[in-house]
């Protein structure tokens, strides 16, 4: 199965101090209200869409204000590139993995969601995707691929990292939140 085969998961990517660590700075800037509402589109034409995705959107930069956000940037550059360097040679074919291109924190709450989409294509520089899951104490909110007609379900832990193909062959989803607040970070890689 093709899913099977190139989506990987990394347990471990995060220890638990820091996770727990990051959660509680996330929350903070939550409260701050630094946190963005997600847009969908792209080529500079994106625009609010809840019924196609509805999540609260965190920048990771070198270049913040906040020397917090710029220390969690190059932690987590750090843990998504190695994955990918261990990706890249479990699949030799394909082309080493050179810079981290993007990297968000996302907050779902209830109804949070995000309708199928891959992550590739025209305008963006993505090979490849991941997510890092910080928490599991929330209910629906699901990483589903489409296999098919029928989703392909990624187990939720706590510090797992899924890495995947940016383009048009892993579409994806992730699925109402029913209970609770779901945190991730995502990245893509070119």
């Amino acid at each position: 199965m093709l899913y099977e085969k190139y989506i990987k998961v990394f347990d471990n990517a995060l220890p638990l101090e820091s996770l727990t660590s990051l959660i509680k700075w996330l929350n903070l800037q939550h409260n701050n209200k630094s946190f963005y509402q997600g847009k969908v589109g792209g080529h500079g034409e994106s625009a609010l869409n809840e019924k196609a995705r509805k999540v609260e959107i965190l920048d990771f930069s070198t270049k913040s204000t906040s020397l917090t956000n710029v220390h969690w940037h190059h932690l987590l550059s750090n843990i998504f590139l190695n994955a990918a360097k261990t990706y890249t040679e479990i699949f030799p074919y394909s082309h080493g993995i050179i810079e981290l291109n993007q990297l968000n924190a996302l907050r779902y709450e209830k109804t949070g969601h995000y309708k199928y989409h891959v992550d590739g294509g025209q305008g963006h520089r993505r090979t490849l995707s991941a997510i890092l899951f910080l928490n599991n104490d929330y209910k629906g909110g699901e990483l589903c691929f489409d296999n098919d007609g029928i989703d392909f379900e990624i187990p939720t832990k706590p510090s797992s990292l899924v890495l995947w193909p940016s383009n048009f062959l892993f579409p994806h989803k992730i699925k109402p939140v029913t209970e609770g607040v779901r945190f991730s970070i995502v990245g893509w890689m070119d």
